[in-house]
């Protein structure tokens, strides 16, 4: 008969932050949950460019999610690749924290972040200009605490929590 050990073993918080950081680098796009008036929650996808513990993305103020952070700034989100195989190592976060529309500076730090990760968003902005769309915003989510989920540095189905 053979019996299985459950082997532990001590995770660093530089190893976590590590997966964090090639996760959100290896990643650009989102999905961003928030709550809707009525209390349900509502589920909107987003590229986002990153600095440090913010995610920036672009939505339109007239939005349903962009009403929602208005009234509920607490937000929670996915990051993950979704053409992983079912078979393979599984890898992803589930971020926690809370969004709010960026202003001043914030809005200026947003646009050069977004624009050195997405070429075809700087070229736009230049040939276009920066205020081409008013009614567009540039938001931040500031990550308070997040889960990690990569099974290749951790093993199999170990999801660590971190808190920022």
């Amino acid at each position: 008969m053979n019996s299985k050990k459950a082997v532990q073993r001590v995770i660093g918080r530089t190893a976590i932050r590590k997966s964090f950081d090639k996760i959100l680098e290896r990643t650009a796009l989102c999905s961003i949950a928030t709550v809707n008036k009525d209390g349900s929650p509502h589920l909107n996808t987003a590229f986002f460019a990153r600095k440090n513990d913010s995610l920036y993305f672009l939505s339109d103020i007239s939005s349903r999610h962009s009403k929602n952070i208005k009234r509920n700034p607490k937000v929670a989100a996915g990051v993950f690749d979704s053409r992983q195989e079912w078979n393979s190592d599984k890898i992803g976060l589930q971020l926690f924290g809370r969004c709010t529309v960026c202003v001043g500076r914030e809005d200026d730090l947003a646009r050069k972040v977004y624009a050195k990760k997405f070429e075809d968003y700087a070229a736009y902005i230049k040939k276009e200009g920066i205020n081409t769309d008013p009614s567009f915003r540039f938001f931040v989510f500031r990550i308070e605490r997040f889960i990690v989920l990569d099974e290749k540095a951790f093993g199999e189905e170990n999801f660590l929590k971190f808190k920022i």
